[in-house]
């Protein structure tokens, strides 16, 4: 079984608000076979609770401060994978998105619409049963028919040993302090960035399904007509400089 990896931390090119990035995402997507697996572990820095109060996301403002470029570049690349998705759809190709339970990424209404539509389904899978340091809770979505594997939760035992592994390595993953008003806020801390990385047993169990599930597939070759792929509006902020004509 081959597989491809796009990743940000591996070059700067393939930095998908990038229109290289983008174009080749898309080409990535393009060379899977029909039935083959997309699997979508989106940065999480600008959708989750602890930066709120910089990006002013909320459930009745999930676009947040696009005046911002942080949470303008956030809101493009949740724009490039619902492209990304879509093109997957039409070549009938399965999808899995991951973010953390507290992400407002599934809120953003392209993106909910699009799964509503594709007929994407949900579970919620703690990392910290697959090794992490870190209880690290999260939801994956997404039209794989293995999805259901993914559903685990750390036993007693486990949670017990995540909690003297935190007090022993002393992990830093968040930073409670008070704001000039006095009311109480919350940050990432020292620490956190290294809860992004999936642990190591979380990548096995993802390569052991998704060979599994391949191997099962009839052998069949992808389309090469792929026309007639639209878009709906995504709103004010949907222009992507002509980028979506690509599709």
């Amino acid at each position: 079984m081959k597989s491809r990896a796009l990743d940000v931390s591996y070059s700067r090119k393939m930095d998908l608000t990038t229109q290289f990035g983008f174009i080749l995402a898309v080409n990535y997507v393009r060379h899977l076979i029909r039935g083959g697996v997309a699997w979508f572990a989106m940065p999480c820095n600008s959708w989750v609770f602890m930066s709120r109060g910089s990006t002013k996301r909320c459930l009745l403002r999930v676009k947040g401060a696009t005046h911002l470029k942080s949470t303008a570049l956030g809101n493009r690349l949740a724009r490039r994978l619902c492209y990304l998705l879509e093109l997957c759809h039409k070549l009938g190709i399965f999808w899995v998105i991951e973010q953390p339970t507290t992400s407002l990424l599934f809120f953003y209404r392209p993106l909910r619409r699009l799964m509503k539509r594709h007929g994407a389904k949900r579970v919620g899978c703690s990392l910290g049963a697959l090794n992490a340091n870190t209880t690290k809770p999260v939801f994956l979505w997404g039209t794989v028919p293995f999805l259901g594997a993914f559903n685990i939760r750390p036993t007693a035992l486990r949670r017990h040993q995540l909690q003297k592994i935190r007090n022993f390595l002393k992990l830093n993953t968040t930073h409670i302090y008070q704001d000039k008003r006095g009311r109480t806020r919350c940050a990432g801390g020292t620490d956190l960035k290294a809860t992004q990385s999936y642990p190591g047993l979380m990548g096995l169990k993802v390569a052991e399904e998704v060979k599994r599930h391949v191997e099962q597939l009839p052998a069949q070759r992808r389309p090469t007509n792929v026309q007639g792929i639209s878009f709906e509006d995504y709103g004010d902020d949907s222009s992507d400089s002509g980028l979506e004509s690509i599709l």
